[in-house]
């Protein structure tokens, strides 16, 4: 390759990059604003439970937790 075809190869490959850089970009923006999504559904949620209902749900993924917790124990 002369000179110049080289310089236009690289900027040719510079373009296709940029061009990948930004689809993968606006994936992750779609990804980001799918779980911006999920975290106010979730929190529309919670604000529809009353204090009994979120009491009851606070202490479900607290045994959860102490559950996982001691299987891990276990299998050490």
């Amino acid at each position: 390759m002369t000179p110049p075809e080289l310089i236009a190869w690289n900027e040719a490959n510079a373009e296709i990059n940029d061009n990948e850089f930004i689809v993968a970009q606006c994936h992750l923006n779609m990804d980001a604003l799918r779980l911006l999504e999920d975290v106010l559904d979730s929190m529309e949620y919670l604000a529809s439970m009353n204090d009994k209902e979120l009491y009851e749900l606070r202490n479900k993924h607290i045994d959860r937790f102490n559950e996982l917790f001691k299987e891990q124990g276990e299998q050490l």
